[in-house]
C-alpha cells in the first residue's frame, strides 16, 4: 500500500526516535554493568525510553497520518532528556538533544521546532543553574558550560533557520507545481482541440482510405493476373533451364570429344614424328648400304686385277718349271754320257740355278699376291657384313614404320568415330536450340500480357498517388497544429 507524505514522515520519525532510545538504553545498561547506576534508576530510564516508543507505534498502526505522533515524540523525548541531564554525572549529556533536533526537521514546522528547541535550551539553562546552586562549578568547568550553552543555542537557531528554509523551498516548489499544473491544463485543452482536429482529419483520411482500398482491390486483381503470368513465365524459365542444362551436357560431351580428338592428334603427331625419324634412319642405312656396295665393287675389281697377275705369274712359274725339268733331264743324260768330262754340265747347272732363283722370286710374289688377296677378301667380307647389318636395320626400321602407320590408321579410325559422334552431338544441339527458340517465343507472349497488366497497374498507381498527396496535405496540417502546441510550452 502506498503511504501518504504525512504517514511516511511519521514512520521515519518513529523509527529515528526508536533508534535513539534503544541506543540510550543500551548505553545506560552498560552503566549498570559498571556499577555507575542502580537498578531502580535503570528501570525508570527504560520505562521513559520504551513506553513512548510503543505508544507511538500503536498510534501509527491505528492512524499513520495522525498529527499527535509529532507531539508525543517531542513531549516524551523532552521528559527523557530532562531526566537524563538532571540525573547525569557528566556535563556532556546535553548532546542527546542534537539527534532529536534533526528528527524534527522532517515535519518542517517552524513554530514547533522553535518551541522544542527553546524548551530543551531552557532545560539546559535550568540544569546549569541547579548545578551551580547545589554543587558549583570549578574554574576549569566554566569553559565547558559556555560551550554547552553556545552549542545548544547554535543548534537550536540553525534548526529553526533550516526549517524556515525548507518551508520556503517547499512553498516555491508548490508554486512551481501549481504553475506547471496550470500549464498542463492549458496543454490539455490544446491537446483536446488538436484531438478534435485530428479526429476530423482521421475521418477524411478514412474516406480517402476507402477509395484507396477500392483502388487496391483493383490492383490486387491486376496483380493476380500478373502473378499468373509470372507463374507461366517461371514454368517456361524452368523448362528453359532444363533445356539449358541439356545443352550444357551436350557441350560437355563435345568438349570431351574435342579433348579426345586433341589427344589423338597429339598421339598421331608423335607417331608421325617417330615415323619420320625411322624413315630418316632408313635413308641413312640405305646410304651406308650403297657405300658398302660401292666398296665391294671396287674391291672386287682390285681382286680381279690381282687375280690376273696371279695367273701370269702362275704361267711364268709353269714355264720355268717346264724348262727346269727339261734342263734337268738333259743334264742327267749328259752327265751319264760324259762322265768326267762334264764341264758343260756346269752351264746347265747355272741355268738351273737361275731358273730356281726365278722360281723362288715368283713364289715370293705369288705369296704377296695371295696375302693381298686375303686382305682384300677380308675387306670384302667386312663390307658384306656391313651390308648385311644394314639390311637387317632396314628390316627393323621397316617393321617399326609399318607398326607406326598401323597405329596411325587405328587412331584415324577412332578420330572418324569421334567425328561422327560430334556430328550427332551437334544435331542434338540444334534440336535443343529449336526448343529454346520455342520457349523464348512463349516467354515473349507472356511478357506482352504482363506489360498490359503493368499499364493497368500504373494507372491505378497514379490514382493512388493523387490520394496519397491529399492525405499528405492533411497530415501536414496536423503537423502544423502539433507545432503550435509545441510552441505553447
Amino acid at each position: 500500500m502506498k503511504l501518504s507524505e504525512k504517514a511516511y514522515i511519521n514512520r521515519a520519525a518513529i523509527m529515528c526516535h526508536t533508534i535513539i532510545d534503544v541506543v540510550l538504553a543500551l548505553a545506560y545498561m552498560v552503566e549498570l554493568l559498571k556499577g555507575a547506576r542502580t537498578v531502580g534508576y535503570i528501570c525508570i530510564f527504560l520505562a521513559i525510553c520504551l513506553v513512548p516508543v510503543l505508544t507511538e507505534w500503536a498510534i501509527y498502526k491505528k492512524d499513520p497520518d495522525s498529527g499527535a505522533i509529532m507531539h508525543i515524540i517531542a513531549v516524551c523525548y523532552g521528559i527523557l532528556y530532562a531526566f537524563a541531564i538532571f540525573t547525569a554525572n557528566s556535563i556532556t549529556n546535553f548532546v542527546y538533544a542534537i539527534p532529536m533536533f534533526v528528527v524534527l526537521l522532517l515535519y518542517s514546522n517552524v513554530r514547533f521546532t522553535a518551541l522544542f528547541c527553546g524548551i530543551l535550551g531552557l532545560l539546559n539553562v535550568l540544569d546549569i543553574i541547579y548545578v551551580a546552586m547545589t554543587v558549583g562549578y570549578a574554574k576549569e568547568q566554566i569553559a565547558d558550560v559556555e560551550i554547552r550553552v553556545a552549542s545548544i543555542t547554535l543548534i537550536a537557531i540553525f534548526c529553526v533557520i533550516t526549517t524556515r528554509c525548507l518551508n520556503k523551498l517547499n512553498k516555491n516548489k508548490l508554486s512551481n507545481l501549481n504553475a506547471e499544473k496550470d500549464k498542463s491544463t492549458q496543454m490539455l485543452n490544446n491537446t483536446l482541440q488538436l484531438a478534435e482536429q485530428i479526429s476530423q482529419g482521421i475521418e477524411q483520411v478514412t474516406r480517402k482510405m476507402e477509395q484507396l482500398d477500392q483502388s487496391v482491390v483493383h490492383i490486387q486483381n491486376s496483380m493476380k493476373e500478373v502473378t499468373q503470368g509470372s507463374t507461366e513465365t517461371a514454368d517456361s524459365v524452368q523448362q528453359q533451364m532444363v533445356r539449358t542444362e541439356e545443352i550444357q551436357n551436350y557441350i560437355a560431351r563435345v568438349k570431351e570429344n574435342a579433348e579426345s580428338i586433341d589427344r589423338g592428334v597429339d598421339d598421331t603427331t608423335g607417331m608421325i614424328q617417330a615415323g619420320q625419324k625411322n624413315i630418316d634412319a632408313m635413308s641413312r642405312q640405305v646410304e651406308k648400304s650403297i657405300e658398302a656396295n660401292d666398296t665391294v665393287i671396287r674391291r672386287m675389281e682390285d681382286l680381279s686385277v690381282q687375280t690376273e697377275k696371279m695367273n701370269s705369274i702362275i704361267e711364268m712359274i709353269t714355264g720355268i718349271t717346264n724348262q727346269t725339268s727339261l734342263l734337268s733331264l738333259n743334264a742327267s743324260i749328259e752327265a751319264a754320257r760324259a762322265g768326267d768330262a762334264g764341264r758343260g754340265f756346269a752351264v746347265v747347272a747355272g741355268e738351273i740355278s737361275t731358273l730356281a732363283n726365278q722360281t723362288k722370286s715368283a713364289t715370293v710374289n705369288i705369296t704377296e699376291l695371295i696375302q693381298n688377296i686375303n686382305a682384300e677378301l677380308k675387306e670384302v667380307s667386312a663390307a658384306v657384313d656391313m651390308v648385311t647389318e644394314s639390311n637387317r636395320s632396314h628390316a627393323v626400321t621397316a617393321k617399326e614404320v609399318l607398326e607406326s602407320f598401323e597405329k596411325i590408321a587405328g587412331m584415324t579410325e577412332g578420330i572418324g568415330q569421334q567425328t561422327s559422334a560430334m556430328r550427332n552431338t551437334v544435331t542434338d544441339l540444334e534440336t535443343a536450340n529449336a526448343g529454346i527458340v520455342e520457349s523464348i517465343q512463349t516467354i515473349s507472349a507472356i511478357t506482352e500480357e504482363v506489360s498490359a497488366h503493368s499499364s493497368e497497374t500504373y494507372d491505378a498507381c497514379e490514382v493512388n498517388s493523387s490520394m496519397v498527396s491529399e492525405v499528405t496535405g492533411i497530415v501536414e496540417n496536423l503537423n502544423e497544429e502539433t507545432k503550435k502546441i509545441q510552441k505553447s510550452y
